[in-house]
């Protein structure tokens, strides 16, 4: 990086730099518009003519120049705009680095979510397709940021099959505090017509004959709020929580069943920010 000096103008804006203080000012711009139409020996007024007379031809002398009138209006309208658009401008840089160096002081981390233990005590698909289920599945919910509590509203659960939603329920909504860990059971108990594809019938087959059900999975519709500090977002909804490739054993007649490996969950994108507004900026 190379050193360009001391800033002297931006957007026609003169800077000098003081001990005191750097000064901004226009006085370069004013002293060229005065040398442009020949001011530079006029006296300083409040208002240097009357208001409200129209411009007329003099009986004596040069007559009035309309046109040096228009041109000095025209400076000073030009100059005013620039002013007002270099303040805009400023307003809005600051505005985005404060964003930005907020987000870096706060560095948000995602949520992370893990199926700690899940199983089954049916899992029956008949022959016109109704599926016959009763799944328990156990999560716990972390909150790793330092500075973030987790507001959660909204907690929808839904349970998958090889690509078939077939139940859902809603859990108690609770409130998440910084470095917290929160322990959630959502289970699943009903019927529901599906239905599989010649090879996924198969491979359902396969996995009753074995006792393990692999293409399980549970997703996690949730809206929450969230306190930054000091600063509280409205409500939103994060991406949805996906928790995959769950392989779920069934239990029954007593028989013990082999234990289920922990799975983390995945989320798509960042967990504080709303998943419409991420799906647009992709």
């Amino acid at each position: 990086m190379t050193d360009l000096g001391s800033l002297s103008y931006f957007l026609g804006i003169e800077f000098k730099e003081t001990e005191a203080a750097i000064v901004m000012h226009q006085s370069k711009y004013a002293t060229d518009l005065l040398k442009k139409f020949r001011m530079t020996n006029c006296n300083a007024a409040a208002t240097p003519a009357e208001t409200g007379l129209a411009l007329s031809l003099r009986d004596e002398g040069e007559p009035v120049d309309e046109t040096q009138y228009r041109q000095i209006v025209g400076s000073l309208r030009n100059r005013f705009i620039a002013c007002t658009c270099c303040i805009i401008i400023t307003l809005f840089f600051m505005f985005i680095i404060s964003i930005i160096l907020f987000w870096i002081i706060i560095s948000p981390s995602n949520v992370k979510f893990h199926v700690t233990d899940a199983s089954l005590t049916e899992f029956n698909l008949t022959s016109n397709n109704t599926l016959y289920y009763n799944l328990k599945v156990n999560v716990t919910v972390r909150n790793p940021n330092n500075k973030i509590v987790v507001y959660y509203r909204r907690i929808k659960a839904i349970a998958w099959y090889k690509d078939n939603d077939f139940g859902w329920v809603s859990l108690t909504p609770f409130d998440q505090g910084h470095k917290n860990t929160t322990f959630l059971q959502a289970v699943f108990e009903g019927q529901r017509v599906i239905k599989l594809k010649p090879k996924q019938l198969g491979e359902y087959k396969d996995e009753t004959s074995v006792g393990i059900y692999e293409d399980l999975a549970v997703d996690f519709d949730l809206r929450i709020k969230a306190n930054f500090g000091r600063f509280k977002s409205s409500r939103f909804d994060p991406p949805v929580v996906q928790c995959r490739r769950l392989k779920v054993p069934l239990i029954s007649n007593g028989k013990t069943a082999p234990p289920f490996s922990v799975t983390k969950c995945k989320i798509d994108g960042s967990f504080f920010a709303d998943r419409d507004s991420q799906a647009e900026a992709r």
